[in-house]
């Protein structure tokens, strides 16, 4: 048995030095500087396990940052924070202590992609002690810059999260075999012993469902219909024709479209499709379409869903999103 949730950022900000008293808690970015220095600060949503969850034994905390820009490539530290602190009022004079080294020497070189790293030892400290969440600080070494996506951040609209995943221990030793129970009397017929038959034992639980068999062979192809009446164009249609670019300049390595800086649907490198969509309406999609939450950069996309060829076959149908 298994559980997964993922959970928001609720504050981002980075600090300059001790003497500095400036506030950076609505930038667009968190810079991670070892020269100058800036480090960074994130502030995760607070959870507790509920009563049917406290059985599961084993517990994983991935924080998920998505690298921004590189200006000077190396890597970065994560340590938890130790002091409480406010992504509108917190400066480098006023921040936390640095605590618990969480990972250490990740290296940094590519803008533009997902990094998760390994905070489970945080994690399980938080869930014992949930006041004793402060968030994490990310520092690096003289010679690295680099910036991470804020939720401030509306051209790309990737702030970090932390993916928390529970499980069940594994299955314990076989205990030892029982005594045999006391037998039944017998009764001596002609030539052998027969014995009275006892009462019938209740109903077993169902047992676990099979595997699916194999799928049957494909039917074969129906006749092409008519070619339908050309759709009009959407107004937005512009952004489908590559190289994209976000509204910091940059070009994006994919096909997207947007509106108001807020990205909702994009087409992979592999050439799926992807929808953002809401939590009802994403949760309503999957089941109706048997669909699956998109992928990118190895890690699972939590707003947005992959379209399944049976739909893209399908206009009247797929133009409701």
């Amino acid at each position: 048995m298994a559980l997964a949730y993922t959970l928001p950022v609720t504050g981002d900000a980075y600090i300059g030095s001790s003497s500095s008293t400036v506030n950076y808690g609505a930038s667009a970015n968190v810079t991670v500087d070892g020269t100058v220095p800036y480090s960074g600060l994130l502030q995760f949503k607070s959870f507790h396990l509920a009563r049917r969850d406290c059985k599961l034994k084993r517990h994983q905390g991935d924080p998920v940052f998505v690298l921004n820009n590189v200006a000077a490539a190396g890597s970065f530290n994560v340590n938890e924070a130790s002091g409480t602190w406010s992504e509108g009022t917190v400066t480098g004079h006023t921040a936390p202590a640095t605590g618990m080294m969480v990972a250490s020497g990740i290296p940094l070189t590519v803008s533009g992609v997902y990094i998760a790293i390994d905070a489970t030892s945080a994690v399980k400290e938080w869930l014992l002690s949930p006041a004793s969440n402060d968030g994490l600080i990310l520092t690096a070494p003289k010679g690295t810059s680099v910036s991470f996506d804020s939720k401030e951040n509306t051209s790309t609209s990737h702030p970090a999260f932390l993916d928390v995943e529970l499980t069940a221990g594994g299955v314990g030793a076989t205990g030892p075999t029982g005594p045999a129970g006391t037998s039944s009397p017998c009764l001596r017929g002609i030539g052998e012993f027969s014995c009275p038959g006892g009462s019938t034992g209740p109903t077993g639980r169902t047992g676990a469902t099979g595997a699916t068999g194999a799928t049957g062979p494909t039917g074969a192809t129906g006749v092409t219909g008519a070619t339908g009446v050309t759709g009009k164009s959407l107004p937005y249609t512009k952004s489908w024709s590559p190289p994209v670019r976000g509204s910091n300049g940059r070009a994006l390595p994919w096909p997207y479209t947007s509106l108001n800086g807020h990205m909702f649907s994009y087409l992979s490198k592999e050439g799926k499709l992807a929808l953002r969509l809401p939590a009802g309406a994403r949760e309503a999609f999957l089941r109706k379409y048997k669909a699956k939450l998109c992928e990118a950069y190895g890690r699972v996309q939590p707003e947005y869903v992959e379209v399944p060829d049976s739909l893209l076959a399908s206009k009247r149908e797929l133009k409701k999103f």
